[in-house]
């Protein structure tokens, strides 16, 4: 076949049963034929390496998306933790205080009874108990 190349190839089985592969004719050696492919109907090597480059640069963008990916989830984790945080000193000093106050919309303070402490209290472990858990 034109393009393709040809080679002898030398075969022979000792007396162990052992198959040997030569290039050089031996005592007993049959002759076989490889035929080595024909490199004119491979991709060329520009275009295999343009493949490669394209296929890296998609690994490499894939790569990084997750990489942005895993950082958002990470800060967002950090915003939750520190809410959570900041909530749980909150509790703390919602129980240790002796009196409660909170601010109205105007910014007046407006000390709580012991019953409305209680209501805070507890609206503050549910909060705490749904979003930090």
């Amino acid at each position: 076949m034109p393009g393709q190349l040809t080679a002898a190839v030398y075969r022979w089985i000792d007396e162990n049963g052992k198959t040997h592969f030569s290039d050089k004719p031996h005592e007993n050696a049959k002759q076989i034929t490889i035929k080595k492919p024909n490199t004119t109907n491979l991709v060329g090597g520009t275009e295999q390496l343009r493949r490669q480059q394209e296929l890296l640069q998609s690994f490499e963008n894939e790569r990084a998306e997750k990489k942005r990916d895993l950082l958002k989830q990470k800060q967002q984790q950090q915003k939750v933790d520190n809410y959570c945080r900041r909530q749980r000193n909150r509790l703390l000093n919602y129980k240790e205080a002796d009196r409660l106050f909170l601010r109205d919309d105007d910014g007046t303070k407006k000390i709580l009874n012991s019953a409305r402490k209680r209501r805070e209290i507890e609206k503050l472990e549910k909060e705490i108990k749904d979003r930090c858990s």
